[in-house]
């Protein structure tokens, strides 16, 4: 049974960095980022019994890092962890179009034009968690790192602790190659009410 769960964010990209909107622009993490990232990953005390990643360049290439720590660590991905689709306006900066959507960062329903809500993106993430938990648990993965998103990871972790997806999901995003800790207890209700396969 899973155990612990590692929700992880990508290494930063120069993107990150001109604060432009990623989406599922498919940018790679530049390399001063990624020995941070390093860093930041082997002050986890545990180590992986798997690591499970977005499709994306930029989480591809920082699970790869995590794997260079733990050579023996399977890695598998998932298009389903991806950043909420931001259609239309990725590559624009936030700057530039804050005023013309605000709704972007205050409501869950708002799809960017060519995008998805963030509730479109909670479905995808929830199917994908419950594959994740259900393979875990027959692989007897105990210990799981999840390299996603920065938006992602918090209505994973919500997903995961059975919280609202609500507009208060901006509140607590983390910096990138920071992570969440969940920790899942034997016969979690979180497990039996929402992850039952």
């Amino acid at each position: 049974m899973v155990r612990r769960i590692y929700l992880i964010r990508h290494a930063r990209t120069v993107w990150n960095d001109e604060r432009r909107i990623q989406g599922w622009a498919d940018i790679e993490p530049y390399e001063e980022a990624k020995r941070i990232f390093v860093d930041k990953v082997r002050a986890i005390k545990d180590k992986p019994s798997a690591i499970f990643t977005s499709d994306l360049k930029r989480a591809i290439i920082s699970a790869r890092l995590i794997r260079e720590i733990y050579p023996e660590t399977p890695i598998f991905i998932d298009w389903r962890l991806r950043e909420r689709n931001m259609g239309d306006l990725e590559g624009l900066f936030y700057l530039d179009i804050k005023d013309k959507y605000p709704e972007l960062w205050g409501s869950v329903e708002f799809r960017a034009p060519g995008g998805e809500s963030v509730l479109d993106m909670a479905e995808r993430l929830k199917m994908c968690l419950e594959n994740i938990l259900w393979f875990s648990r027959k692989n007897d993965y105990k210990i799981i790192f999840v390299v996603s998103h920065q938006l992602a990871i918090e209505v994973t972790r919500r997903l995961l602790l059975g919280e609202p997806i609500d507009g208060g999901i901006w509140e607590n995003l983390i910096g990138s190659g920071d992570h969440i800790l969940i920790n899942l207890e034997e016969n979690s209700p979180l497990l039996s009410r929402q992850f039952r396969t």
